[in-house]
Parts: structure tokens; C-alpha cells; sequence
């Protein structure tokens, strides 16, 4: 087996595509953040708990709301800047209790699904789906560490 071969082995990993740019500098911006969050082209990825909210539109799966989409989701726990797409829209990942699946259970438009699920059955594209692993991970970083280890 030849290197080459190993690294095109190492690139079908489910998780490890994420186009997101994720402004490092400007994280810590508050104004930046404001002005991303403010703007009608920001998306935002859904979980109630860990667990991704798609949209199912067409027939297909959908990850990505908008605006008005997210506000329709009730007790939003925590919402994070991700990053940038290449476009230079925002994403956020919003975080709701666990508890939203069940008060989403009678809606034909939305759907709960774990990110193992997702990647098997290729409900979403690559990208997508390392935008949502990204998105679980800093979620679920921020719900557990709430206080610096070192200052409390």
C-alpha cells in the first residue's frame, strides 16, 4: 500500500471535512460576533442536547436554519460562534435542552438524528457533516467546563 493510498484512506473519515474559517483573531470581538449574529445570512446549527435537529424539506435533510427557523425552537440554552463559510456567511451552533425532541415530535418538518446516523446513511454533505461534529464538540466543551480550572 503506498503513502498516497494511506492519505486518500485518511480523507474519507466522516468528520474531518470542515470548509468553516474559524476568524480566530476575531472571536473574542464582541462587536464582530454582534454584527455576524445581526445579519440575515447567518445560519445556525440545532441540538436538543446532543443530538443534531435537521430540517426536512424536498425530501431531503437540511442542517442548517435560519434565523427565523431557530427562534421557532423554545429555551435555547447557549448559541456559539463556529466560523465563516467560504462565503462569508456565519454559522452559530445554538444549543436547547433535550427535552426539544420530544416538543418537535409532532412537526413533519424537522427531524432528530445522532451524528453516527447522519454520516452512514450520507443524509448531509461531507462539509456539513464536520460543521455539526465541530458544532457537538464546542457545545458540549462550553455545557462542561462553565468555570476556568484554574480561577474558578
Amino acid at each position: 500500500m503506498s503513502l498516497h493510498t494511506l492519505f486518500d484512506r485518511s480523507a474519507a473519515i466522516a468528520y474531518s471535512v470542515n470548509p468553516l474559517d474559524r476568524v480566530s483573531g476575531q472571536r473574542e470581538d464582541e462587536a464582530f460576533i454582534a454584527e455576524k449574529l445581526a445579519h440575515s445570512s447567518c445560519r445556525f446549527f440545532a441540538f436538543s442536547g446532543d443530538i443534531p435537529l435537521l430540517r426536512i424539506r424536498d425530501g431531503g435533510h437540511e442542517a442548517l436554519f435560519d434565523r427565523e427557523e431557530i427562534e421557532s425552537f423554545k429555551d435555547s440554552r447557549q448559541t456559539i460562534f463556529l466560523g465563516l463559510q467560504p462565503d462569508g456567511s456565519a454559522v452559530f451552533a445554538r444549543g436547547f435542552d433535550k427535552s426539544l425532541v420530544d416538543d418537535l415530535a409532532w412537526r413533519p418538518d424537522v427531524e432528530a438524528m445522532d451524528l453516527r446516523s447522519l454520516a452512514m446513511r450520507g443524509l448531509v454533505a461531507p462539509g456539513i457533516l464536520g460543521e455539526l461534529s465541530t458544532a457537538k464538540e464546542v457545545l458540549d466543551w462550553h455545557q462542561r467546563h462553565r468555570f476556568c480550572a484554574n480561577c474558578g
